[in-house]
C-alpha cells in the first residue's frame, strides 16, 4: 500500500473511533482530570455552612473551567487577584451569590434541588458573557419540577426522568474530553475529577472533590448490571447516583479534534487525486 494511501485510511480510522467511542474500547474505562485544576472551597466557609454543597460543588468546578480553559473564561467565573490560586475569600463570594433566588435558591435547612443546581450553574455561566461560551448536558432519576417548585422550563439538554439515572457512558465521556462534571447522591453534590471502571465486573472507583472540606477524595463505584443504577460508597453509605451535569466550552475539545482530524483526510484525499 502506498504510503500516501495508509495515511488516509488511518486518519479515517481515527474519524471513526472519534464519532463513535464505543465500536472499540478496553475492559478498563478510565478519565482523570488532575485535582489540583479545581477549587479548595468548603462549603462551612459559605453563609450555608450545613447545606452549601451544591453552590461551593460548582465554585470548584468553575476554578477548574478557568484554569483549563483560560481564553475562554478569563476570570470571569471565579475573579482572583491570581487565577492559578483563587483564595478561600474569592471562592465564598461566588457560592454566596450562587445561593440566590437568581441562581439555585439555596435554602439553609433543605439545600439546592437538582433541578435549581443545573438551572443555577449554567445561568451564571451565561450569565458573565455576552455571548455563549459555554454548552451543558444533565442525565437525572428525578422529574425537571418534581417538589421543586421549578418555576424556569426544562432546558432540551437536560434528559429527565432516567428509571436508572446517569450512565457510566455519560459520566466517563464527559471527563475524557476534559468537560465539567458534577454528580447529586444522597442529598450530596460532589465535583467529579475522575473515574476507573471495569466494564467486564462492573465495579470502579470515582475520584471528586467534596464540598465538605474542600478536598480531594474517591469512593467504590458498582451496578448489579450494565442497565442499574450506578451506586456509590459515600460517606460510609451505599447511595445511588442520581443526577450528573456536565459544562464544556464552544467549540468542544473534541470538536476540535474532529475538525483537525477533518483536514488530515481532506489533504490525504487531495494527494490521493494528485496521485492519479
Amino acid at each position: 500500500m502506498r504510503v500516501d494511501k495508509l495515511v488516509f485510511f488511518t486518519c479515517a480510522a481515527g474519524v471513526l473511533l472519534s464519532l463513535s467511542p464505543h465500536i472499540l474500547r478496553a475492559e478498563i474505562l478510565e478519565a482523570m482530570i488532575p485535582s489540583s485544576l479545581y477549587g479548595t472551597l468548603d462549603q462551612t466557609k459559605t453563609k450555608c455552612p450545613a447545606k452549601g454543597c451544591g453552590p461551593t460543588a460548582a465554585v470548584n468546578s468553575y476554578v477548574f473551567l478557568q484554569k483549563k480553559y483560560p481564553t475562554v473564561y478569563d476570570t470571569r467565573l471565579v475573579p482572583s487577584v491570581d487565577p492559578n490560586k483563587p483564595t478561600t475569600e474569592e471562592q465564598a463570594r461566588i457560592a454566596n451569590l450562587l445561593m440566590t433566588e437568581e441562581f439555585m435558591n439555596t435554602n439553609p435547612l433543605r439545600g439546592t434541588y437538582w433541578s435549581w443546581f443545573v438551572f443555577g450553574k449554567a445561568t451564571y455561566i451565561d450569565y458573565t458573557s455576552s455571548t455563549p461560551t459555554t454548552t451543558y448536558r444533565a442525565q437525572s432519576r428525578f422529574d425537571w419540577v418534581g417538589d421543586s417548585g421549578m418555576p424556569h422550563p426544562q432546558p432540551s439538554w437536560v434528559e429527565d426522568n432516567l428509571p436508572n439515572g446517569p450512565t457510566i457512558d455519560f459520566i466517563f465521556g464527559e471527563l475524557r474530553d476534559w468537560e465539567d462534571v458534577e454528580i447529586y447522591v444522597d442529598g450530596h453534590y460532589l465535583t467529579v475529577t475522575g473515574i476507573k471502571y471495569d466494564t467486564a465486573n462492573l465495579l470502579g472507583t470515582l475520584y471528586y472533590v467534596d464540598p465538605l472540606g474542600g478536598k480531594a477524595g474517591k469512593a467504590d463505584i458498582a451496578q448489579g448490571d450494565a442497565n442499574d443504577p450506578i451506586t456509590i460508597l459515600y460517606d460510609g453509605k451505599l447511595v445511588t447516583i442520581d443526577v450528573a451535569v456536565s459544562e464544556s466550552p464552544i467549540p468542544e475539545p473534541n470538536i476540535i479534534l474532529l475538525m483537525s482530524t477533518g483536514i488530515l483526510i481532506l489533504t490525504g484525499m487531495r494527494r490521493l487525486a494528485i496521485a492519479r
